[in-house]
């Protein structure tokens, strides 16, 4: 597929989602909507085990 297994190993990782959505005729598109519906839309878990820096920043959230 076009996944990545560790999205924090890239420098770039916009302009790398730009490059595989072209690759479908699609065009990244950086907007707060679009950031909105993602969060409405995310499994937090499997992103929190996708990004090790995801899962930190969860964490600190959760500590009192």
């Amino acid at each position: 597929g076009m996944g990545i297994s560790n999205a924090e190993s890239l420098d770039k990782p916009d302009e790398y989602l730009d490059r595989i959505l072209r690759k479908r005729d699609r065009e990244y598109i950086k907007s707060l909507s679009t950031a909105k519906k993602l969060i409405e839309n995310i499994d937090l878990q499997q992103a929190c085990r996708n990004s090790s820096t995801l899962k930190q920043f969860i964490e600190i959230l959760k500590d009192p």
